[in-house]
């Protein structure tokens, strides 16, 4: 049995309603920033902020794929970071391709008109060259 004393008790409460506020202070500005925000759960990530007033603005990615599957599709999940946090674009999540599994080798095989999905979804010429830049078709 672990025993503290009450004003430590109150110290640690105290702390945790502080990084409670900071949190929701966070939260705040990002809605004024993104009145359109919302909280989403992206699968082997969690929740993440989501906008369409975002996608303009998206300048980075994670990439995501299925580890456990031989073929598996090459996802994106578009991003800025704010001085408030993270905010993903909407959607949140996008197929951009495949990755095909051939004799031990694998081949990144891009969607017909990938480039024009983003495109029509606000994002930016230079982000969409970024991500052809980075993901090399084969």
């Amino acid at each position: 049995m672990e025993k503290m004393d009450v004003k430590s008790y109150i110290d640690s409460v105290e702390k945790i309603i502080e990084e409670s506020e900071q949190k929701i202070s966070k939260v705040l500005n990002l809605i004024d920033m993104f009145p359109d925000i919302s909280v989403v759960t992206l699968p082997g990530f969690g929740r993440a902020f989501s906008s369409k007033l975002a996608n303009p603005r998206v300048d980075n990615y994670i990439q995501y794929s299925c580890s456990c599957c031989p073929d598996s599709e090459i996802e994106i999940r578009p991003y800025l970071d704010t001085e408030y946090g993270r905010v993903h674009s909407d959607p949140p999540s996008i197929i951009i391709g495949e990755i095909i599994s051939l004799d031990e080798e694998e081949k990144n095989i891009f969607s017909e008109d990938w480039d024009h999905k983003l495109s029509s979804l606000g994002m930016s010429s230079s982000f969409i060259c970024k991500v052809k830049e980075e993901i090399r078709e084969d």
